[in-house]
């Protein structure tokens, strides 16, 4: 019984403290995936100090390239998406339930409830809501500072 109320409360509290613990599990795990790069610049004879700066501000730059290259295509092809849904709910409720039907199950899908919901959900200006959020980063200084404090960690 007692280690089982341990185990409670440990769970509480990591719950409890996830927000200050969160940049430090995010180092860790950046250290050790980075390490081996930083090592190899080590043996190169470039200084601890400045192989860890560097290969952090290199991932750092080829994840900023990558989501400014990944969010223009990702809005562009949402209302491609958004015209597809139809066609491709018909073709799954044309192939799916025969196939079943194979084994013994018997499956009917509500194409028009489930069109109505994805669409719904698409035409929630999703691009509007990414575009926002991605100027929203981008004038926010305080995610870079978060960004920047959770590397230096």
């Amino acid at each position: 019984m007692s280690w089982l109320t341990l185990g409670l409360i440990l769970g509480l509290l990591l719950w409890v403290l996830a927000p200050v613990l969160t940049p430090f599990v995010i180092g860790a795990v950046m250290a050790y995936a980075l390490e081996p790069a930083v090592a190899w610049l080590v043996r190169k004879r470039v200084p601890r100090l400045l192989a860890a700066i560097g290969v952090e501000v290199v991932v750092l730059l080829a994840i900023v390239s990558v989501v400014f290259l990944i969010v223009p295509i990702i809005s562009n092809q949402i209302p491609l998406l958004r015209e597809q849904i139809p066609l491709m709910l018909d073709r799954l409720n044309t192939t799916v339930p025969p196939w079943l039907a194979q084994w013994g199950i018997q499956l009917s899908i509500d194409t028009s409830s489930t069109k109505a919901l994805l669409l719904k959900f698409l035409n929630a200006n999703l691009e509007e809501w990414v575009r926002t959020a991605l100027s929203s980063a981008r004038l926010g200084g305080s995610i870079l500072m978060t960004v920047i404090g959770t590397l230096v960690l």
